[in-house]
């Protein structure tokens, strides 16, 4: 009755294969999770708002508007609105205040690779990513954030929050460089939800 004892050699290849599937499908549940539009909204959908301050200087903010692309926003006057053709995507606006830290709008086609790579980080490149859909304004989005860690000899770190939308084959990006609160303060990331806020299409 030989042939009724397991074989262990067979059996630790058994727990070692189902060990790799379960590794497998953890990994796989992960990665949608993550980047996956969940089809659930309660659990990635929040409604945020401006801080008091912003919304009570809104009037007194200028205003962009493309009628080619059908959107405007407001903007503080210390902010310096620059367009450029071609930079990601079919349209660039960079909002400088006179710093390497900018605001940008960027709108490209849903196929566009260089806009894919924005909104769709990939995990190697970057130390943390989140995404999860927003309720800001006028409009629900995407919001994606990305961030590299300080590393010794690299001095700050790096960091990109973006809300997103597909509209009409584009997607309409509206995003800040090194938005990070407690780096660069609170007034930074307060300016910026303002802008999203404000953000709106013209139809």
């Amino acid at each position: 009755m030989n042939f009724l004892r397991p074989n262990s050699q067979t059996h630790w290849q058994y727990l070692a294969i189902l060990a790799g599937l379960g590794l497998l499908a953890a990994s796989a549940i992960w990665w949608v999770g993550r980047y996956q539009k969940l089809d659930d909204p309660w659990q990635s959908f929040s409604v945020v708002s401006p801080a008091p301050w912003v919304t009570n200087e809104l009037e007194s903010w200028q205003t962009y508007r493309n009628e080619e692309y059908g959107f405007e926003f407001q903007y503080p006057t210390t902010l310096s609105p620059q367009v450029s053709q071609g930079a990601l995507g079919s349209f660039s606006l960079s909002l400088s205040d006179g710093t390497f830290h900018s605001f940008f709008v960027e709108i490209g086609a849903e196929n566009n690779p260089e806009i894919e790579g924005l909104i769709y980080p990939k995990p190697s490149s970057y130390d943390s990513i989140a995404s999860y859909q927003v309720r800001l304004g006028s409009v629900t989005w995407e919001k994606t954030e990305v961030q590299e860690y300080p590393r010794e000899g690299l001095g700050m770190p790096g960091s990109i929050t973006s809300y997103w939308i597909k509209r009409g084959g584009n997607v309409y990006v509206v995003g800040c460089i090194n938005c990070v609160e407690k780096i660069f303060g609170k007034e930074r990331m307060d300016i910026f939800e303002g802008i999203v806020a404000s953000f709106r299409f013209m139809d």
